[in-house]
């Protein structure tokens, strides 16, 4: 049985290509359906309930981190992978929070983009290099102190 993504990006442009890579990439993976707006996406991702979300941070109407907590409280088996080119250690702290099944940084490429989306949907975390790398950095730094 296929499994399922809905994508809520509110660039045009990088929605087309997460739809490409998994067109591309993934013959068991369908896009059910994508949204540039946070609240009509989150809307729709409740209402489809797909297997994995992949969720921008900065969306024009509402944080990707609140649809973040919305979704896992709605719909709690759901994966949602979190897909951002503004990804500070707060912003991290927040998604790991929220339950986030995955975090990665836009500028990490279409091969990370691929292994994240392989290794969520297939039910494991994925913390991407860039991700990981703040993630330890602050530890070290934690630990210093």
């Amino acid at each position: 049985m296929k499994k399922t993504v809905y994508i809520i990006e509110d660039d045009g442009l990088t929605c087309k290509m997460i739809t490409k890579v998994i067109s591309t990439y993934f013959d068991d993976i369908d896009v059910i359906g994508s949204n540039q707006n946070g609240q009509s996406g989150v809307g729709e991702c409740v209402k489809l309930n797909p297997d994995l979300a992949i969720v921008d941070i900065r969306l024009p109407d509402v944080n990707g981190l609140e649809l973040l907590h919305i979704l896992k409280r709605r719909h709690p088996q759901m994966k949602v992978l979190i897909y951002s080119g503004i990804l500070n250690f707060k912003a991290i702290q927040r998604a790991q929070q929220g339950m986030a099944d995955g975090i990665i940084e836009k500028s990490e490429g279409i091969e990370a983009l691929k292994a994240a989306i392989e290794t969520v949907i297939s039910g494991e975390s994925y913390y991407s290099p860039i991700v990981t790398e703040q993630l330890l950095q602050h530890e070290v730094i934690s630990s210093e102190s």
